[in-house]
């Protein structure tokens, strides 16, 4: 009988050990996962800077198209910066 007791003892210490080894594979996995969706997601933000960029430019140098679209971009930024003078100041 402690034959028995010893042998899952040590059956359940490999077992500890085997699953302590799977749960350092999944933390270095999800590690790495982490890091992929952080360059996603400061892929996304170049992105939309670049999107609101190029929509920036496409309404200055349009035929008069987007004009007003582009004015009011302007007042919003002159207003954001304001914000941050009044933050600062």
């Amino acid at each position: 009988m402690l034959e028995q007791i010893q042998y899952d003892i040590q059956k359940m210490i490999s077992r500890l050990e085997v699953l302590k080894a799977d749960n350092e594979k999944l933390n270095e996995q999800l590690k790495m996962k982490q890091a992929e969706v952080d360059g996603a997601k400061e892929e996304i933000n170049a992105l939309k800077q670049t999107i609101e960029s190029l929509k920036l430019k496409s309404a200055l140098t349009a035929d008069g198209k987007g004009s007003e679209e582009a004015k009011a971009k302007i007042d919003s930024l002159i207003r954001q910066i304001d914000k941050c003078l009044a933050m600062i100041g």
